[in-house]
Order: structure tokens, then C-alpha cells, then sequence
């Protein structure tokens, strides 16, 4: 295919029975500022290729709107997308916000809040800096290669804050975890660095491990949790510098009144 390189700008894209845009193998996208609400299927569909370009890009996006979708807001096949500048928002769509199937996703200031499934799902590696998941039906983020988040606040989902899966990030966070202002990086090795965290009042388990990595939370607060702050199955966990909601220290395997471990 030959690819064509398409602009998108300042467009009101809106109440088309079968979706908003469809994209083919020779698609590379610059959209902006663009309202895409309320079609019939996904906000965007991209079949998508990591042979369309020299760097494998799929879009980049800036400023985008989707809203009201019957699908995805973000339909994303194959590719690497990049979500740039302020005030990029996938809400109250009836899949999830955004859905890349096979790529790696890095976005800046996106809010993805609302959606009938998860916030974002993504099948490579992600990278967030700012913006926000809130109040989705699944994960806020569910990710399955390593995922890097500054800045971003992940609260109030249904299914749990989120779920890292696959040999690239193993799985975590099967609570609704809320982590406000937090500064997380998530590894490939030699394990899991969680810092700067607030998890809090997450019904029965802060956070849940069920990976085979090593985990290690520091300088977080975890508390208000009715079965346990931290619970793993196998893997290590080093829980150092962190609020447990009580000076003593966490219970359970501790000796402390604060969320058992």
C-alpha cells in the first residue's frame, strides 16, 4: 500500500450509523481538535500496520474528543499511537476509551473516564504522563507490556485501578485502586517499582499480586482496606516506608493495627 499521510482539523464528527472514521493499512494520522461523538460504532477504527510508516506510528492525536461512541472511542489494530498537547478526552463510549490491540501507546494529559468497559486497554507498552482514568466499568488501565505512569490519577473503576498481564508486565491491582498524584513505574526487571501511591478504601484488598515478579511499594500510603493492604499469592513483595492508617505499623504477618499484609 501506498501510504497517505491524512490531517484531520477542527471537525464535528458526529451521528454516523457505522462509526466516525475508518482508517486502512496505508493510513498515518495527525488529528486535531476534532469532536468525534455519538456515531454508530467506534469513535476511530484503524486497521493500522507497523509497515505504513518507518517508525511504526499509527496517529498522532492531539486534542481529541470522543464521546458517546456505540464502540470504542479509540479503535486502534496495529501501531504505536502518540496523544499530545491538553484536553484529549474518551468518555462514556460503550467499549473502552481506547483500545490498541497490537502497538504501544505513550499520551500526555488524557482523560479517560465513564466508559462502558475499560479506560484503556492496551496490548504493548504504555506510557501516560498526566490526565486521568476514573469511573470506568472495567480497569482503569488494563495492559499487558511495561507500562510507565507520572502524574496520573486512576480512581473510582469498577474492576480494579489496574491490571498489568503477559510476560512483559505480569498482573496487578485486581481492586479498584485509586492512585492520586502518583508516580508509578512499572518494570520489566527485576521487578515491580511502585512509589508515591495512594490506595485507599478499595472494599476488601488494596492492592493483589498475582504475579511471578518481585513487587515493591515504597513511600505510599495504604489503608481503609477490609481484608488486607497488600495480599500475595507467590511472589515477593517489599513493603518499606509506607502509611498503613495506623503508627503501629500494618497487622496480619506484622505486628501492627493499620491494613493487615
Amino acid at each position: 500500500y501506498e501510504k497517505l499521510d491524512v490531517k484531520i482539523s477542527a471537525i464535528d464528527i458526529k451521528n454516523n450509523k457505522n462509526g466516525g472514521i475508518l482508517t486502512s493499512h496505508s493510513f498515518q494520522g495527525h488529528n486535531h481538535n476534532n469532536l468525534i461523538w455519538h456515531n454508530g460504532g467506534d469513535g476511530i477504527y484503524s486497521i493500522g500496520t507497523n509497515s505504513m510508516t518507518g517508525d511504526g506510528s499509527a496517529g498522532v492525536f492531539s486534542e481529541l474528543r470522543f464521546y458517546y461512541n456505540d464502540g470504542y472511542g479509540m479503535n486502534i489494530q496495529q501501531g504505536n499511537v502518540d496523544i499530545v498537547g491538553p484536553r484529549n478526552r474518551s468518555m462514556s463510549n460503550q467499549k473502552s476509551g481506547i483500545y490498541l490491540a497490537e502497538g504501544n501507546l505513550e499520551a500526555h494529559n488524557v482523560a479517560v473516564a465513564g466508559n462502558k468497559e475499560h479506560g484503556l486497554h492496551i496490548g504493548g507498552s504504555t506510557r501516560l504522563v498526566g490526565g486521568s482514568l476514573a469511573n470506568n466499568k472495567g480497569y482503569g488501565l488494563l495492559a499487558g507490556g511495561a507500562t510507565d505512569l507520572k502524574g496520573v490519577n486512576i480512581y473510582g473503576n469498577e474492576q480494579g485501578g489496574i491490571r498489568l498481564y503477559g510476560e512483559g508486565s505480569n498482573s496487578l491491582a485486581k481492586r479498584n485502586i485509586s492512585f492520586w498524584e502518583n508516580n508509578i513505574t512499572q518494570k520489566l526487571a527485576p521487578n515491580h517499582l511502585f512509589t508515591a501511591m495512594n490506595i485507599h478504601a478499595n472494599g476488601s484488598v488494596g492492592v493483589e499480586h498475582d504475579g511471578e515478579l518481585p513487587l515493591t511499594i515504597t513511600a505510599s500510603n495504604i489503608l481503609k482496606h477490609t481484608s488486607y493492604g497488600v495480599s500475595a499469592e507467590a511472589a515477593a513483595v517489599i513493603a518499606t516506608n509506607n502509611w498503613w492508617g495506623d503508627a503501629s505499623g500494618p497487622a496480619g504477618l506484622a505486628s501492627g493495627s493499620g491494613d493487615a499484609i
